[in-house]
């Protein structure tokens, strides 16, 4: 498994993921007219910060293995409606606790039919114990937990590379090898496993 991972920082956003790098030869009379984000189709999750107010539009294209865009601003911030054209109906965004609404209502973000709240650090619930298998695994995970309302798969430095809704199947073929964590929350409470990827 080759999967590289990258941070990238630029206008208030993070981004990590697989880059796409044939045509990245550093040929500097290409004449693609995109700039540096313009060849980074292997990105799949990206982190918006508190304060951006809008997302010039070249900043990302054709990001199709795009899954999920953390947006940390409590005012939905501006974008072209065709920007991620391509993820509209794939990609989980998660949004600030409270802002819910806001976003489901902004032309810029109505379009995304997968729009959740980050709740987890203001309505802290307790802990509870699951079990996940097979473990190490290869391609899916199931978690055995009641009443999953959110699976997030954060790697060894905390960053958080997957999101999901109810389903109790985590696909992770797609991963490097290695140690990952997986932050289940249910109705009854938070837990969080550690499982390895094989």
């Amino acid at each position: 498994d080759t999967t590289s991972h990258h941070q990238g920082q630029g206008h208030g956003c993070h981004s990590s993921g697989n880059h796409n790098n044939e045509n990245d030869n550093e040929n500097e009379n290409d004449n693609d007219n995109e700039n540096h984000h313009g060849n980074v189709r292997g990105i799949k999750y990206i982190e918006i910060g508190a304060n951006v107010a809008e997302l010039p539009d070249y900043m990302f294209r054709n990001l199709r293995n795009l899954n999920t865009i953390k947006v940390n601003a409590n005012t939905p911030p501006y974008m072209n409606s065709t920007m991620f054209a391509a993820v509209y109906d794939s990609v989980t965004v998660i949004v600030p606790c409270g802002q819910l609404t806001t976003y489901q209502a902004d032309p810029s973000w109505s379009m995304f039919t997968n729009i959740i709240e980050n709740c987890q650090t203001e309505n802290a619930q307790a802990s509870i114990t699951i079990s996940l298998f097979p473990n190490p695994a290869t391609d899916v995970i199931t978690v055995d937990a009641q009443d999953i309302q959110s699976i997030s798969v954060v790697d060894i430095t905390g960053r958080t590379i997957h999101v999901q809704g109810n389903d109790n199947h985590v696909n992770i073929s797609k991963l490097d090898q290695g140690s990952y964590y997986l932050h289940v929350r249910t109705a009854q409470g938070n837990a969080v496993q550690k499982f390895i990827k094989k």
